[in-house]
């Protein structure tokens, strides 16, 4: 038997870092391995020009084209409405929304978020609104424990009313399409 360390690697850990819960790159059908990397990583390896997988050694030089460059203009637009407007992604916009709606539970209307009560939960109006009235924002940790998935109101809430007013000052979104990759703005002071 051997003395040798046997590691045996989670799929969902980058293959370089081997660091759990981090975003992961998009699918690449340039190898096998360019979507097991964490965006810390490809990045990492894009600033110091690397050009081959170090795994199976496909050329990573189209993806670098396609990708780092896109990544860099993307950047330099966002840094030059970065006053103006705050410019996110598909998944940050979502996630930003999550947040705020977590925020704002105590501001959403009865109607919306009682459909969302845990079972055999039945908070009258009334009592709803009293409790609102009375503590506002601190009253969203009781409603968070009340509802069954704040990523189900959320859908819901945007669905009906849309991220713009969740994210905007104006209560608009503005999509936008650059090299390909989408991005959506919304407004700030």
């Amino acid at each position: 038997m051997s003395d040798s360390i046997v590691f045996f690697h989670n799929e969902n850990d980058c293959t370089i870092c081997f660091i759990p819960d981090r975003p992961m790159t998009a699918p690449s059908d340039v190898c096998q391995h360019y979507n097991k990397i964490c965006r810390a990583c490809k990045r990492a390896l894009y600033e110091i020009d690397k050009k081959y997988c170090p795994y199976c050694r496909q050329n990573w030089d189209r993806q670098l084209k396609e990708e780092f460059y896109t990544e860099k203009i993307i950047e330099a637009f966002k840094d030059g409405l970065s006053t103006l407007y705050l410019c996110l992604t598909d998944e940050e916009a979502n996630e930003k929304c999550r947040e705020a709606i977590k925020e704002q539970l105590f501001d959403i209307d009865y109607a919306l978020i009682s459909e969302f009560f845990k079972e055999g939960c039945n908070l009258p109006r009334d009592i709803f609104e009293k409790l609102v009235s009375i503590m506002h924002e601190d009253a969203n940790p009781i409603l968070e424990m009340l509802i069954t998935s704040t990523d189900d109101l959320c859908q819901s809430y945007i669905q009906l009313n849309g991220r713009g007013s969740l994210l905007a000052d104006d209560d608009m979104e503005i999509p936008i399409c650059i090299c390909n990759k989408y991005l959506f703005l919304y407004a700030n002071e």
